[in-house]
């Protein structure tokens, strides 16, 4: 089923996406600030539009996959707003990682025009969404849920279905917490086996085949010069996550995990990463 779409945040993860959408037939509408974004969206069969509100106009489903959760707070809300350009019966879906407080800010928003929010945080790379293979955790009601499914199958799978609205949110929290800490982990054990005289990779490869198997040690693997450089790699968006999640998680028991949020939190994170965050976003 072709549907409208309107998308903001055409950056690495975001531009597969609007490739595959067009591909599956839908008509996708992208604003961006930058010239050279909105070049690239036409480019790959979008429709780039002057302002984010006009992306929204008309639109079934309005897709948001921005860098931080407050430029999802200032593209969504306010008279200007996505939301408020929206109609009745459409679906925003929000990619970006949030903090659940700013998800029902949202809801709250929408409610007030007849639009379903769906949060639906990506767990993946831009090959992942290159292949129609990233993983979406997606919290929504049921009839948003069936409207949006033509648009997030162009490019995801497994779509997870985690629950209401709000649940999207909130189970990337734990996705991206043992994510951070298992891909340490692994990187500090590939150091430690140095330290004992073995080769880092080969003793990897035979942990991988016992009980403390995992999907990041299998990836960490590939890197069989260095298994050190996955988590190297996962770094810099796992920062970024924790980063969006604001003071959220610092009313929770966290036990161990609070040691990964301390550690990344403090840290400043790649400072060329952070730099780019427009270009990241496509705005």
């Amino acid at each position: 089923m072709a549907l409208n779409v309107g998308f903001v945040g055409m950056g690495s993860m975001g531009t597969p996406m609007v490739q595959r959408m067009v591909a599956a037939g839908h008509t996708v509408r992208v604003y961006s600030r930058r010239e050279e974004t909105a070049a690239a969206a036409a480019a790959r069969g979008a429709i780039p539009v002057g302002v984010a509100a006009d992306a929204a106009r008309g639109a079934d489903v309005m897709t948001v996959c921005v860098y931080t959760a407050d430029q999802v707070r200032e593209l969504c809300l306010g008279a200007d707003g996505l939301i408020a350009a929206m109609k009745p019966g459409s679906a925003l879906v929000i990619h970006t990682t949030c903090p659940p407080p700013i998800i029902a800010e949202l809801i709250d928003s929408a409610a007030d025009h007849g639009v379903s929010v769906v949060d639906a945080p990506l767990d993946g790379r831009p090959s992942d969404v290159e292949a129609g293979t990233v993983r979406v955790l997606v919290g929504a009601g049921p009839g948003a849920r069936s409207l949006i499914a033509p648009v997030i199958e162009a490019y995801a799978g497994p779509i997870i279905d985690v629950g209401g609205v709000g649940a999207g949110q909130r189970t990337k929290i734990l996705n991206v917490l043992l994510t951070a800490a298992q891909t340490q982990l692994i990187a500090d054990a590939a150091r430690l086996a140095e330290q004992l005289g073995l080769d880092a990779a080969a003793a990897l490869h035979a942990v991988n085949q016992t009980g403390a198997r995992s999907q990041h040690l299998q990836s960490a693997l590939t890197f069989s010069d260095d298994p050190t450089r996955h988590a190297q790699m996962v770094k810099p968006f796992v920062e970024k996550d924790i980063r969006n999640y604001g003071n959220f998680l610092d009313g929770l028991n966290l036990g161990l995990l609070g040691i990964v949020v301390r550690a990344l939190s403090t840290n400043e994170g790649n400072a060329a990463d952070q730099a780019d965050a427009a270009s990241a976003t496509g705005r």
